[in-house]
């Protein structure tokens, strides 16, 4: 089998909460009718709330009738603040590998497609593979001992409005994440999370001045860590 898998994050940059890996997988000769089916797929930035949450709702329904595969990673800010929002970045996407390598045949074929320029190393332990260093311009084939005959990645810049596979990562790391913040605005309504989910508007601003910090903050931020220092 050929298989497509997009990946993507959502909150590297937000004050507040998780950052959020999503992937996306399908088979290749079922992908243009599943693209022609949700023909507004787009970068997640670049769609509403109500259609992004449209997207997510059509591929559950995909997924179940078995045309695609979903899921998703996150790493909390206490995470992010002890290992950076980069790595933090990385071991959810080693997360999705570890679980999609686990499910693959050696002979499949898959071509995964990372949005960014990140070029991260991989190393799947538990299931046997190693990925190396790959350019971030050029399709390479990883070494032969990673035990599956054919895998390709390819980091893309700008690959949420490029790539559709890419794009619908992002639409469910979107999504996924938005959920999460909505949830801590319920146990911090001070915040009002649900509304700029973590990112630093005026509004958060003015909360972290008048209730200071919460455990979902990234201590590591600089906004966040003056706070800390009483720099303000």
């Amino acid at each position: 089998m050929h298989y497509l898998l997009g990946i993507d994050e959502a909150g590297r940059w937000p004050w507040a909460g998780p950052v959020v890996g999503g992937w996306f997988l399908i088979e290749s000769s079922s992908f243009p009718l599943l693209e022609n089916s949700i023909s507004w797929i787009n970068d997640s930035k670049l769609l509403d709330q109500k259609n992004r949450e449209r997207i997510l709702s059509d591929l559950r329904r995909y997924q179940k009738e078995g045309k695609c595969m979903t899921s998703f990673a996150f790493r909390d800010a206490s995470t992010i603040d002890e290992v950076g929002i980069r790595e933090a970045n990385r071991l959810c996407m080693q997360e999705v590998m570890t679980d999609l390598l686990k499910n693959l045949k050696k002979e499949d074929k898959v071509d995964i497609f990372i949005d960014g320029c990140d070029n991260y190393i991989f190393d799947i332990d538990d299931v046997g593979y190693t990925f190396s260093r790959i350019s971030a311009k050029k399709k390479l084939k990883l070494p032969q001992k990673t035990g599956l005959e054919k895998i390709q990645v390819e980091y893309v810049i700008g690959g949420d409005r490029l790539n559709p596979c890419i794009s619908l990562a992002s639409i469910i790391a979107k999504v996924e994440r938005d959920r999460m913040m909505c949830e801590y605005s319920e146990n911090f309504p001070m915040y009002h999370f649900s509304e700029h989910k973590g990112y630093g508007t005026k509004k958060h601003r003015d909360a972290l001045l008048n209730y200071g910090i919460t455990p979902i903050h990234r201590k590591s931020y600089a906004p966040i860590k003056r706070l800390i220092l009483g720099e303000s």
